[in-house]
């Protein structure tokens, strides 16, 4: 069951089930973070090698949607970009020198656990006041409803920014705000070209995009500032997907001549 944040009280935060930290050398999941509890005993990868009979790949979801951004989205042409998926947890897929960079332990780009308040919310880390805790779509719907005193949705929280409604549209710049000022010190470091907003809340649009830009504007060098761009997703729900198969389709040859092998 899914933690929720307790109204007033320095509690657990919620947590998405569904992102977990890819190992770079194994390419299985980590298992020192198990967001997927009912999945203990199961390696997907090599069940799904037995299920199927190909090769399979495993890879976070946040690098899958870079390299689809990069190779067919708003990142074509852009060597040196970010991708920054905000969902119920928060990930950057980094594409350097026009190669997805994932770190040494496969972790690089975990936004969601750059610490932001220092006596916030535990986090599923197990650190306290990570990005994820104030900015996640979860916590923001949560937000939402304690303040309309009613369940609110995802969905519902976008039509309400739309809408015009402030008290959505000041949850979501808040969090588009926090995520801007994580992302800043990465810029610094990174010098990337272009920043490319992915996931669940980008269709709140500008009203998120703008702060975001505010808050790198006034926390980047001015350089790197000045050379970056943050524009939405061209891709949508599709970028995770579409990277994937590309990922994929990439090792396809060498994959047909391992098979082709196995089988002689």
């Amino acid at each position: 069951m899914r933690p929720t944040v307790r109204d007033g009280v320095r509690g657990e935060a919620v947590v998405d089930p569904r992102r977990v930290p890819v190992d770079a050398v194994t390419r299985e999941e980590d298992r020192r973070t198990v967001h997927l509890p009912d999945w203990d005993a199961i390696r997907p990868a090599q069940e799904l090698e037995r299920r199927l009979g190909l090769p399979v790949q495993i890879e976070n979801d946040a690098n899958a949607g870079a390299m689809g951004e990069h190779l067919f989205g708003a990142g074509r042409g852009v060597d040196n970009l970010a991708y920054v998926q905000i969902s119920a947890g928060i990930g950057v897929g980094l594409i350097l020198n026009g190669a997805p960079y994932r770190g040494v332990a496969g972790v690089a780009g975990e936004l969601g656990h750059v610490s932001m308040v220092d006596d916030g919310l535990i986090c599923r880390c197990g650190n306290r006041g990570c990005l994820e805790t104030i900015a996640n779509t979860l916590s923001l719907t949560s937000l939402v409803s304690r303040s309309r005193g009613e369940p609110v949705a995802l969905a519902q929280l976008i039509a309400l920014v739309h809408a015009g409604d402030r008290g959505a549209r000041r949850a979501v710049a808040d969090a588009g705000t926090a995520v801007g000022t994580a992302l800043a010190a990465a810029i610094n470091v990174l010098n990337p070209e272009l920043v490319v907003i992915g996931g669940e809340l980008a269709p709140a649009g500008e009203t998120l995009l703008e702060p975001i830009r505010a808050a790198i504007e006034r926390r980047v060098i001015a350089p790197a500032a000045s050379s970056v761009r943050v524009v939405p997703s061209m891709l949508g729900e599709r970028a995770e997907v579409t990277g994937a198969a590309a990922m994929q389709l990439t090792r396809a040859p060498q994959a047909l001549a391992e098979r082709l092998a196995t089988r002689g």
